[in-house]
């Protein structure tokens, strides 16, 4: 394996658990490779070191790591894995995205009326607003994802968003979608300070 290959993004020097790997492959100078890389020295291409290393390389990794689990593992293995398969799968929300949380910093500081987050307004099909001010019937959807090729912008995707907004709209809500780029601009607060300041 060449390390001379590795590169380094930013300006950080080599980190010292790069050059803890430089002299050894063992499994506790490639951890400390990554703490290294967390704390800040950003060393990249770890996808590039596993594809250099030669198959007894990969065996020696792969031959430390099971014995890690094996030794240090808090119970054994197969028990652990039984627990998991058989126990009740729990609910798992989805995290507001980082545009969103803009969005409800933007809110505070206009000091607008509080919105309720990833509010159920169709409770059968489990329909949500990323943003609702339920007495003003009002809702915000920020849609992410448009210049990748998110959820909202395919097929499937987008006809269940135009249902979605549909059974709003004739439940009463009015929706106002927006873009990240609208979040940022100011362009999305400034239309919902006018929708409520309207409504009052």
């Amino acid at each position: 394996m060449n390390f001379n290959d590795w590169r380094f993004d930013g300006e950080s020097e080599p980190s010292e658990g790069y050059q803890s790997a430089k002299k050894s492959l063992a499994l506790g100078e490639a951890q400390r490779c990554g703490e290294a890389a967390y704390n800040g020295a950003i060393v990249c291409s770890t996808h590039r070191c596993r594809y250099q290393m030669t198959p007894k390389m990969k065996s020696r990794v792969a031959d430390e790591i099971a014995s890690a689990l094996r030794t240090r593992a808090p119970a054994p293995l197969d028990a652990a894995l039984s627990t998991m398969v058989s126990a009740p799968r729990a609910k798992v929300t989805t995290a507001p995205s980082a545009i969103e949380e803009l969005f409800a910093l933007h809110v505070r500081a206009d000091k607008l009326p509080a919105p309720a987050r990833e509010y159920q307004f169709d409770p059968a099909r489990k329909w949500r607003f990323d943003f609702a001010w339920t007495d003003r019937r009002l809702a915000v959807e920020v849609e992410g994802g448009i210049h990748s090729g998110g959820r909202h912008t395919r097929g499937a995707g987008f006809e269940a968003d135009a249902r979605k907004y549909l059974a709003a709209t004739l439940a009463g809500w009015s929706v106002v979608r927006v873009t990240g780029k609208m979040v940022r601009d100011g362009s999305a607060i400034a239309a919902v300070r006018e929708l409520l300041a309207r409504q009052r």
